[in-house]
């Protein structure tokens, strides 16, 4: 039988009283270090969105062509479409005037060719290509192949100069329909019908006077006309 005193502590409740002061500490120990876990890796991560850029605030072509801006006119997707190098190609654009007031004025230029002037009249845009809305603009020698690029010299008012690299494309897919046509030869499309040179005069057919004969059968002799013998004169008596 064990007899306890009243204000005596035993040593195992002396141990016990110690383990259980500890395990609070321990457990805030634990929270402290995964608290400060999460917040360095909040650190890290945020460095990495601090450092990189957004994306969506950037500048890009969301098209197959390339673009510039020269003042006010603003030219998007410009491409050429060509079948093969040294082909006719179609030249494709949009370009958008964003003055209010000024009508403006771009020249394309590819190696010594130049293509015609484009107006822009103000808060309008002109679309280049094949088709009813658009303008024609025809190259009439792309200088590569399809699926390289090539300088195009954008010409604005007062002499400006602007080099722009367009891609080539083949005549594929949506663009399948803005290969330009070939120019006609001054000899006539071919493969058609030859158109008489002259009229011939027909030839009169000469008919025979003799009679036609029936196979088998021998001609007839022409009937002969006996002459009648002339009256005798009667003697008078």
């Amino acid at each position: 039988m064990t007899i306890t005193l009243p204000g005596v502590i035993r040593p195992n409740d002396q141990e016990r009283s110690v383990q259980a002061s500890r395990l609070p500490r321990g457990r805030t120990a634990r929270t402290v270090l995964s608290a400060g876990g999460a917040l360095a890796t909040a650190l890290l991560l945020s460095a990495c969105q601090w450092t990189s850029p957004i994306t969506t605030q950037l500048s890009y072509t969301p098209a197959d062509g390339s673009q510039v801006d020269i003042g006010s006119l603003h030219i998007r997707n410009a491409l050429v479409v060509a079948s093969k190098e040294g082909a006719p190609g179609t030249l494709v654009a949009t370009i958008a005037n964003t003055d209010t007031n000024t009508t403006g004025h771009l020249m394309f230029r590819i190696g010594q060719e130049s293509l015609p002037a484009v107006e822009v009249p103000a808060r309008q845009s002109v679309r280049l290509g094949a088709g009813e809305s658009a303008r024609p603009a025809v190259i009439g020698k792309v200088p590569a192949a399809p699926g390289a690029m090539m300088n195009i010299s954008l010409i604005s008012e007062g002499g400006l100069v602007t080099e722009l690299s367009v891609p080539i494309l083949a005549p594929n897919g949506p663009y399948a329909t803005l290969t330009p046509t070939a120019t006609p030869s001054a000899s006539g499309p071919t493969g058609g019908t030859a158109a008489p040179t002259g009229t011939a005069s027909p030839t009169p057919s000469t008919s025979s006077t003799a009679p036609s004969t029936a196979p088998g059968t021998s001609p007839s002799p022409a009937p002969t006309e006996s002459a009648s013998p002339a009256p005798n004169a009667t003697s008078a008596h």
